[in-house]
């Protein structure tokens, strides 16, 4: 794939997400959103936090849409959920 094709496809992939994921006409909200709760956790946890909370923030948009995403399902969105828990815990659990 080209470097033109690369770019053209990434574009379109977040052209895409952001009609899945976005609630309002505000691309970061999700980001925004994942910044607020991540700050009240300290740094081992903030990057698990901050996972967990991008995929609430667009778990929240698919489910009050009412329409089938285009991208990930949201069956997709509660495994990934179930696997950054697992793995923060097991962080947090067993001090890795």
């Amino acid at each position: 794939m080209t470097y033109t094709e690369l770019l053209t496809t990434a574009q379109e992939i977040a052209k895409g997400k952001a009609e899945d994921y976005s609630h309002t006409s505000d691309r970061h909200s999700n980001f925004k959103f994942a910044s607020d709760i991540a700050s009240e956790f300290d740094s081992v946890s903030f990057p698990y936090v901050t996972l967990i909370s991008i995929k609430l923030a667009r778990l929240q948009v698919l489910l009050n849409s009412g329409k089938e995403p285009n991208n990930e399902s949201i069956t997709d969105t509660f495994i990934d959920l179930i696997n950054y828990i697992a793995l923060w815990g097991d962080r947090i659990t067993e001090g890795k």
